[in-house]
């Protein structure tokens, strides 16, 4: 189930719709969100820098 929210917050992502993108990810994702370049269109945006802390 993880990956199919991954996938979907990356989707979002990609489709400028930055606030939903960044609820759809949780703690568990956040090694994986500092490093992946997937997301460096929300990476600036800072409740994905809260996210990620």
């Amino acid at each position: 189930m993880m990956v199919t929210w991954y996938n979907r917050g990356l989707a979002l992502g990609n489709l400028g719709k930055h606030e939903e993108a960044i609820a759809s990810y949780d703690k568990e994702y956040q090694e994986m969100a500092i490093t992946d370049s997937d997301f460096d269109n929300i990476r600036k945006d800072s409740r994905f820098q809260a996210l990620i802390e």
